[in-house]
């Protein structure tokens, strides 16, 4: 059987053709098809970068018009993290450490070839893991930023915070009703501004909240009356309530203050900007779901129904680990009781079998919940499709 070479695209900084057809020849050997270009000098190293589109740098240490070293500099200034291997004819182990510490990627002696295709072949990988992790961050930003922007729209008061009762995110209603900045509220514990009567049973309530835990609360989210003592000196009687909020991943809780003044004005603004919220997780771009400790399913939201194909009354209390792929299943189990066993996040690589026989590969990152007895009480968990 035939199989087709892989496709890779070379700029090679070389002054000797003949050196440069004898590497390209070493490639092809190796199973790659060279898509490439020559430069000589600093002027067509710079155009070629400026043109893009490299998977990798081969240089000569040392030509007429300019040397390894400075086309390293040139290479780095444009592509950070670009692959670059330094070739040279002969080269000490004193100069391949210095280079390596200059950042170049590997060091390879011509005519002992045999480390070039198995290094390149690594750094490809390589870098597209790295590609592949800057897409996520990027979907990641990207997500915060318009959740930031729904926050900010909103009329009234909103404060988003994470597990440990910290602020992730306030809008500028926010700033004005606790008199300090986002910038001075972000990472402080939402107790800082909570009145000293009732900051024990509030962040308690809160911490039942983000755990999950089943907890009395009115069916629109209300959590009633609490007092504020903002920075301004004033204490202040709000009206709280909240929604639950997937963000990176992680439990948060949106918090929605209003003056009790003016409660008669703010229920339709507190539906709507639970209604974003709620769109925000079922328009999340991963699957989001969350366990009993047993396994069960609690919670899917729409991205993971659609990937196992089953509707969200019929993920409700099924084993979830039954949606991974037979043949993955115990290996997958027994990596995540280990996870379990030793407290920490779990993330691996499974294939999901969704119930129309489709096959989906996924990368799934696992966190323990606990409730405030430091007991297991399940499992959130993030699905993304692994392309």
């Amino acid at each position: 059987m035939q199989i087709t070479a892989q496709d890779v695209h070379l700029l090679i900084v070389e002054d000797s053709e003949d050196d440069a057809l004898l590497l390209l020849r070493e490639l092809r050997r190796g199973g790659l098809n060279p898509i490439w270009e020559r430069v000589d000098s600093p002027s067509a190293l710079q155009q070629a970068l400026l043109r893009g589109g490299w998977d990798a740098v081969l240089c000569d240490d040392s030509l007429p018009q300019i040397n390894g070293l400075t086309s390293l500099a040139m290479v780095r200034a444009k592509y950070p993290d670009l692959p670059f291997f330094l070739v040279s004819g002969t080269l000490s182990e004193e100069l391949a450490g210095s280079a390596i510490d200059a950042g170049v990627t590997d060091s390879i002696i011509k005519g002992h070839w045999a480390r070039l295709v198995p290094a390149l072949r690594r750094e490809l990988r390589v870098s597209s893991e790295r590609s592949i992790l800057r897409q996520k961050e990027a979907k990641v930003s990207e997500e915060r930023l318009r959740l930031a922007d729904v926050i900010d729209s909103a009329n009234c008061a909103l404060v988003v915070i994470d597990s440990e009762l910290r602020v992730a995110m306030a809008n500028s209603a926010a700033e004005r009703l606790i008199g300090a900045s986002r910038t001075k509220m972000v990472h402080q514990s939402i107790g800082k501004w909570l009145s000293d009567s009732e900051r024990s049973d509030c962040l308690g309530l809160l911490s039942q909240l983000l755990q999950r835990s089943e907890v009395c609360v009115s069916p629109d989210g209300a959590l009633g009356s609490w007092q504020l003592r903002p920075d301004t000196g004033t204490p202040t009687t709000v009206e709280v309530s909240f929604s639950g909020l997937e963000l990176q991943g992680k439990r948060h809780l949106t918090l929605v203050f209003r003056e009790a003044a003016t409660r008669g004005n703010w229920v339709s603004a507190l539906e709507q900007g639970e209604a974003r919220f709620r769109r925000l997780d079922e328009e999340a771009l991963v699957g989001i779901f969350m366990t009993s400790p047993e396994g069960e399913l609690r919670y899917a939201n729409r991205r993971w129904c659609e990937m196992t194909g089953l509707s969200e009354q019929e993920v409700q209390g099924r084993d979830w680990a039954t949606a991974v792929h037979p043949e993955d299943r115990a290996r997958f189990l027994s990596d995540w009781e280990e996870a379990v066993r030793r407290d920490r996040e779990f993330v691996a690589d499974y294939r999901l079998l969704g119930s129309d026989g489709t096959v989906r590969r996924l990368n799934g990152r696992f966190v323990i919940l606990r409730d405030d007895q430091g007991r297991v009480s399940g499992h959130l968990a993030t699905a993304t499709v692994v392309a």
